[in-house]
């Protein structure tokens, strides 16, 4: 890798204050207390809850076949393998997240909610590493009443 695109990315990251620079020393990981951390997961919530109410709104047959096909590998995949987490899971449960913003038709809105970090991190617990995005979706202000999701989602919606 060349020293230009890691001088780059260390100016992109800089900008959005995950690192920062100190001269004669090079750069460090921007230090995070419970607050920013809190804000952080505020931001990518309202985020991504913006992105999954548009795209349960504007989502098609097809957009909902894909979040099943994704959601089914999910439920399917071991969390943990051994202490560890499953890197498996841990793809499984990105590609679920992505794919259930995907139908918005509002890429750019997609395109921050990934950039924020959509995948929580994986806990001791499947239940709260799975749970949460899906959770209460009926209440969100979609237009589309839980009824009109299919009986396969309204499961994945209980499930995840």
């Amino acid at each position: 890798m060349s020293a230009a695109v890691v001088r780059e990315a260390l100016s992109r990251l800089t900008e959005q204050g995950l690192v920062q620079s100190n001269p004669q020393r090079g750069f460090i990981v921007t230090p995070l207390s419970v607050a920013d951390l809190l804000d952080l997961t505020k931001t990518r919530v309202l985020i991504e809850t913006l992105a999954l109410r548009e795209s349960i709104r504007y989502g098609d047959l097809a957009w909902e076949g894909r979040v099943l096909a994704t959601h089914h590998t999910l439920d399917r995949t071991p969390m943990l393998n051994g202490d560890c987490a499953n890197p498996a899971w841990v793809q499984a449960h990105r590609m679920f997240h992505h794919r259930i913003l995907d139908g918005s038709g509002v890429t750019r809105l997609s395109g921050i909610a990934r950039d924020c970090g959509t995948v929580p991190s994986s806990t001791s617990s499947g239940r709260t590493a799975r749970g949460g995005i899906l959770t209460g979706t009926s209440s969100l202000s979609t237009g589309r009443s839980p009824s009109a999701l299919s009986p396969g989602t309204r499961t994945a919606q209980r499930r995840h």
